[in-house]
């Protein structure tokens, strides 16, 4: 099979030109290290003996050794930027925390006030709704004993005229429907569903989610057996 790669030393050629570039400054150069060209050559790479193996091995640690340089490089430079970061952060964090708890209390204040004040208002439509239900009886108690040897249009009058006055009671009923939003003040009023969980054994398996890091960790630490989970032995590379 043919491959852009013919030999070793084409190989180790590719590894030198990292180790060079390796050495390179990012401010010196302002060309992509890995030209197509070479890339092309790296994908059509064959491992086939221990020749090509000690070739692609140096090609390897070429690239990670030039991956490590890059990136102590970054570091280098973002490092600062994120421990400023991190101490501007510390130290706003002693005000919002404080903020955030201040809100906690006040929000918690007046959230408990709509629980009670929605109570009220669902215990007094409630008792409106029994007043409105025993007029309503009476009045057909009494409509009844109207009807009794009425017939005709007069029978007709009295059914229609109950009706009217039922619907009057109904229509004039005082039903207050929420609670009253307080307006002008910036802050508004919204619903959402949450959940709250009760039993985990009762939860389907589709909303359960694997916990990773703690399965990487029993592995780490020696761990080799988990129902459900199949451990194994895997080789990778490592810089020497």
């Amino acid at each position: 099979m043919k491959s852009t790669v013919k030999n070793e030393n084409e190989i180790k050629a590719i590894a030198a030109s990292y180790s060079k570039a390796a050495g390179i400054e990012v401010e010196e150069s302002k060309k992509e290290i890995l030209t197509n060209a070479v890339m092309i050559k790296i994908a059509t790479i064959k491992v086939t003996s221990q020749e090509t193996m000690k070739g692609a091995l140096e090609l390897l640690a070429a690239l990670k050794s030039y991956l490590k340089e890059k990136d102590d490089r970054r570091k280098s430079i973002v490092d600062p930027i994120n421990q400023s970061v991190k101490l501007i952060n510390q130290d706003y964090k002693k005000i919002t925390d404080k903020v955030n708890e201040a809100i906690e209390t006040v929000t918690s204040e007046i959230m408990k006030y709509r629980q009670i004040e929605a109570k009220r208002i669902a215990e007094a439509n409630a008792k409106e709704m029994a007043r409105i239900a025993k007029e309503a009886a009476e009045l057909e108690a009494k409509t009844k004993k109207e009807l009794k040897g009425t017939k005709g249009d007069a029978r007709q009058e009295i059914i229609e005229r109950t009706q009217e006055t039922i619907q009057e009671l109904a229509d004039n009923a005082k039903i207050k429907t929420q609670v009253k939003t307080i307006e002008n003040t910036g802050i508004t009023f919204k619903k959402y569903w949450t959940y709250r969980l009760i039993d985990v054994r009762q939860v389907p398996r589709q909303y359960l989610e694997l916990n990773l890091a703690s399965v990487n960790q029993a592995v780490r630490d020696g761990v080799r057996d988990i129902p459900g989970i199949n451990i194994f032995e895997k080789e990778t590379t490592a810089r020497n």
